[in-house]
């Protein structure tokens, strides 16, 4: 009886620093992880202080007006306002976005739909090849219209090519929506490293 008093004893004493050790832990930000809930998370968890945070989240690509025309990877998609795809989880290309509407950029190519998918909801989409992976903030890769260069350190908007990224340019036709800013100075017909925070 003495003994099994004992077990309870030292049971509910290890329960009591469990909860005292979660309750420091859930409260600790000395390196910005452990914010609470609905508070959101600074860095990746576990990460080292020295990699950048990259995020992404999965969307579905239809080309402008519905053609779906397949997309290559680092290029830029804006979310699509249309009357049937104003879902948050629908892409396409632009050449004159607003700030606002600059969703990131693909990290893997952005296939056509299948025959029949024209006018299909996201839903009817679902596990359709026309889905594919967005970033939407960090270090990334963008690709350049041949005729057009960046500078390291200018603001990053969509180019006068579908996908491509430019200067950002708040007047005039091309070339808008603020997305992040280049990294690196980058000729016309390459590829060129930004950082996206377009969330």
């Amino acid at each position: 009886m003495k003994f099994s008093k004992k077990i309870v004893a030292i049971s509910l004493a290890l329960l009591l620093l469990v909860g005292v050790a979660s309750s420091f832990a859930a409260t600790d930000d000395r390196v910005g992880i452990r914010l609470g809930a609905g508070t959101g998370e600074i860095k990746s968890i576990g990460a080292p202080d020295y990699f950048a945070v990259k995020k992404f989240r999965k969307v579905r690509y239809v080309g402008q007006n519905f053609l779906g025309d397949t997309l290559t990877k680092d290029s830029v998609v804006v979310w699509f306002t249309g009357a049937t795809t104003n879902d948050g989880v629908t892409v396409t290309t632009t050449t004159t976005s607003s700030d606002s509407t600059v969703a990131g950029i693909v990290t893997r190519a952005a296939l056509t739909r299948d025959a029949g998918q024209v006018g299909n909801t996201a839903q009817q989409d679902y596990a359709k090849r026309n889905w594919t992976w967005l970033q939407t903030y960090g270090p990334a890769q963008i690709r350049l219209n041949a005729s057009t260069a960046a500078t390291a350190g200018a603001a990053l908007g969509t180019g006068d090519v579908k996908g491509t990224g430019a200067e950002y340019n708040p007047v005039g036709p091309g070339r808008h929506g603020n997305a992040g800013f280049w990294l690196e100075t980058t000729v016309g017909g390459q590829r060129g490293r930004v950082f996206l925070r377009t969330e």
